[in-house]
């Protein structure tokens, strides 16, 4: 009962957990060319992913199974990430990374798990949508970085390949929302078949989240005004 008494508040007003998560996913994106500054670069890039991590943790602070769970990738991250600048451990840096893809993978499904119950448009399910959208570029953004330092030369910037592919994250970031949104601008592009496949998987997503996100809303609207007819 009380679960559902809080779910109604945040209905009525503003759901505080997607808005952080929200916020702090814009304060990356924007602040992102910092990440590709020689020696501070890296630091800066890590601490704003434990960023994400805890904002993500808290998106999810209504379901206990989830936050457990989340947290325990979390920390798995931050153990990646902390070998890595600490001890230049290579593995660190693998694990760091690939344990970002599967949080930011999970936060994704447990927000689109709370959308899909909804019956009503609120600031919940807009912010949460939002979030979902967002996520799914720093997915693949963090998946292209993380091949394009296991395989140098997977990616091509202006014709060139990436000299430092450790201060790649904040063009490969560009990419996955260049491609998401299908803009297309061509300034870097993908030079083996399997990353292109990635990319074209990314580019399907953003045209199909965002139709089926519209639909919905209209679903919903529809459904809604026919309630207040009938009432």
């Amino acid at each position: 009962m009380k679960f559902l008494e809080r779910r109604r508040k945040d209905d009525e007003g503003l759901h505080y957990p997607y808005i952080v998560l929200f916020l702090s996913l814009i304060v990356v994106i924007s602040l992102s060319p910092l990440f590709a500054s020689p020696g501070i670069g890296a630091v800066l890039l890590t601490a704003f992913m434990f960023v994400i991590l805890f904002t993500g943790i808290y998106a999810l602070c209504e379901r206990r199974i989830p936050v457990l769970a989340a947290t325990c990738i979390a920390l798995g991250s931050v153990a990646g990430g902390f070998l890595f600048l600490g001890f230049g451990i290579f593995s660190g840096f693998v694990l760091q990374y690939t344990l970002m893809i599967l949080f930011y993978s999970f936060v994704v499904f447990v927000i689109l798990f709370d959308l899909l119950r909804s019956d009503e448009i609120s600031s919940r399910t807009i912010s949460g949508a939002v979030c979902v959208y967002l996520l799914v570029g720093f997915v693949f953004a963090t998946a292209y970085f993380l091949v394009e330092n296991l395989w140098p030369g997977s990616f091509a910037f202006e014709g060139s390949l990436f000299s430092e592919p450790l201060h790649a994250y904040p063009r490969l970031l560009y990419y996955s929302f260049i491609t998401l949104t299908t803009t297309g601008t061509g300034d870097i592009y993908p030079m083996v078949d399997g990353v292109r496949a990635l990319v074209t998987l990314e580019a399907i997503l953003g045209i199909f989240y965002i139709a089926i996100f519209i639909t919905g809303m209209i679903s919903i609207l529809t459904v809604r005004g026919r309630k207040k007819e009938k009432g």
